[in-house]
């Protein structure tokens, strides 16, 4: 996992390779195989790794990201599912949250980003409530492009190019389209190879087409080509 959030997404295959084919009625083996798959774009074989933790180990709170492997998908029923996973946690309320901004229920999405933050989400939670609020109370101006750019700052410390991926897709529903771009640049050049969901996120409509979504399109493609001539090589069936 840590290879994974890292961007060495080779090195995380290898080991998570290695550890299913060692330990394969592990429901966690299974699990981190998928969480690799899911930075790498290869979303079918992300879900495929996640159905077979759960019927490993369905009690297991700790398969719960399998939700944005879903989110990702467009399935947003099975994501929710394994969210529950760990529900009344903040982590759940906050992508629960992501769901439904996704599938269009933005009051739904904000009731919950709003009870995450009041339960101290942190700094991206609190921009993200204050960011949908003024987008959906038609304020775009110059607040807004502030705290866009706050939140950019916030994110640029981040290892993680999973965060940056969500907080773009945000960003780019709400409007701020420049602070989305370079943070989906970002999210690509750390290794999440997310060529599906680009071409299918519902809240990047308002990208497609822009010459430099474009291109963020074509570097995640190649990353995501790296990473199968990796596996290829590797001699790997799961």
């Amino acid at each position: 996992v840590l290879r994974t959030e890292k961007g060495d997404l080779n090195g995380a295959y290898d080991e998570a390779l290695e550890l299913v084919r060692r330990r394969p009625e592990s429901g966690v083996a299974q699990f981190t195989l998928g969480y690799v798959y899911r930075y790498a774009g290869l979303l079918d074989d992300s879900a495929r790794q996640c159905e077979k933790a759960l019927s490993l180990d369905p009690r297991n709170y700790g398969f719960r990201s399998c939700g944005i492997t879903y989110e990702l998908l467009g399935n947003y029923d099975r994501a929710k599912d394994f969210i529950r996973l760990d529900a009344g946690s903040i982590w759940a309320a906050a992508n629960m949250g992501d769901v439904q901004l996704h599938e269009g229920k933005t009051a739904d999405a904000l009731d919950n980003y709003r009870r995450v933050a009041m339960a101290g989400g942190g700094k991206r939670l609190d921009a993200g409530v204050k960011e949908l609020e003024l987008f959906l109370n038609n304020q775009r101006g110059k607040e807004l492009d502030e705290i866009a750019r706050q939140d950019e700052t916030t994110l640029s410390a981040e290892r993680d190019p999973e965060p940056k991926y969500m907080t773009a897709a945000e960003l780019a529903f709400v409007g701020q389209k420049e602070v989305a771009l370079r943070l989906l640049r970002s999210a690509v050049q750390g290794s999440y190879c997310q060529v599906y969901a680009l071409d299918h996120d519902t809240l990047f409509q308002s990208l497609r087409g822009d010459p430099e979504f474009a291109s963020i399109r074509a570097a995640a493609v190649d990353c995501q080509k790296r990473f199968q001539e990796h596996r290829q090589q590797k001699g790997g069936t799961q």
